[in-house]
């Protein structure tokens, strides 16, 4: 049985690495942008913030945020002098190709990737909790506000 659990932790990933892929769902980011390039009024419709997106792409979804909050259409051609001002043209341009390969619908694209957002809350959630439960130096009173924080905040994502 020993050999075994080896066996098993050595193939597992240590839950406390921080990963990437566990926590950002870079293709779902790319689709869910490619759709929204492909049609600019689907925008208004998104669930989904700027928390969300990562690197390239949260500097692109802040572009068409911006664009779109004052009121400038958000079609690539019309952002074009934004996105090559950022160096995002090509990028964006290839975002919509993908997408229009793979046209997965606006709200399975937000699923997937609020599905790694919460992972990722979760898991700050939990090392907050960790680092309370295991320092025997902290008094109780911040350990229970420790406790009620991350319980408001989980009840916020459900």
């Amino acid at each position: 049985m020993r050999g075994a659990t080896a066996l098993v932790s050595a193939t597992r990933p240590h839950p406390g690495r921080w990963r990437d892929s566990t926590f950002i769902d870079e293709r779902h980011e790319r689709l869910l942008l490619g759709q929204l390039i492909a049609h600019p009024e689907r925008l208004k419709e998104l669930r989904v913030g700027e928390e969300m997106f990562h690197s390239s792409r949260l500097a692109l979804f802040r572009i068409m945020r911006r664009r779109a909050d004052a009121g400038l259409p958000c079609d690539l051609e019309a952002m074009t002098e934004d996105l090559v001002g950022a160096g995002l043209l090509g990028f964006a341009a290839d975002l919509e190709e993908e997408w229009w390969a793979y046209p997965l619908g606006l709200r399975e694209l937000e699923r997937r990737v609020g599905e790694r957002w919460l992972r990722r809350k979760l898991n700050v959630l939990g090392e907050q909790l960790i680092v309370a439960a295991r320092d025997a130096s902290l008094p109780i009173d911040y350990i229970t506000a420790t406790v009620a924080e991350v319980r408001a905040a989980l009840g916020v994502t459900t």
